[in-house]
């Protein structure tokens, strides 16, 4: 499973950069239990702009949830000088995406 996740990874750009998250090496940690994926990953650089480090968020969440198998999938960024805030925005907007889905995570 661990594969698949890097692979589906693999998918997620860095908006400004236009390369693979997994190439750049902005992915810090990829844990998996029971259907659960949990995501740790890092900016280019502490002050890039909060809405481009949440889109990666977002986008790291809706490519592993294409999976089949993954009942949620946990998104964290860290080492960003809004860490908390970027955070919950990741967290507001997977929410979001959950509610349109029908989705219970």
């Amino acid at each position: 499973m661990i594969e698949r996740i890097w692979e589906k990874l693999r998918e997620v750009k860095d908006p400004e950069a236009g390369r693979s998250i997994v190439d750049l090496g902005l992915v810090d940690e990829v844990k998996y239990d029971n259907g659960v994926v949990y995501i740790t990953f890092h900016p280019t650089t502490p002050f890039c702009p909060s809405p481009l480090s949440v889109q990666i968020g977002v986008d790291i969440y809706v490519r592993v949830s294409e999976i089949e198998g993954i009942r949620d999938v946990v998104v964290r960024i860290r080492d960003h000088a809004y860490e908390n805030m970027v955070n919950e925005l990741i967290d507001l907007n997977i929410r979001k995406i959950s509610a349109e889905h029908g989705s219970t995570q």
